[in-house]
């Protein structure tokens, strides 16, 4: 079986409620079972790092030219 992976931030009642519907609805299967995972949320990049991405695209930005006819 080929199956998407969901993910879901349980921040309100609602986004609560669609992903116990999602659990409800998914397929059993003993050979190819699925796996649930619920943990706290991770950032993918801190503040620092946010502004060190953003710097050097910037320093590569300003490096870029177009080829205006």
């Amino acid at each position: 079986m080929n199956f998407k992976p969901l993910t879901y931030l349980l921040k309100t009642a609602v986004q609560k409620a669609a992903a116990i519907r999602t659990i409800d609805n998914l397929p059993l299967d003993d050979e190819y079972p699925l796996e649930v995972l619920i943990r706290e949320y991770v950032k993918q990049r801190t503040m620092s790092q946010n502004s060190y991405y953003w710097m050097r695209i910037t320093e590569i930005a300003e490096q870029a030219w177009i080829n205006a006819v």
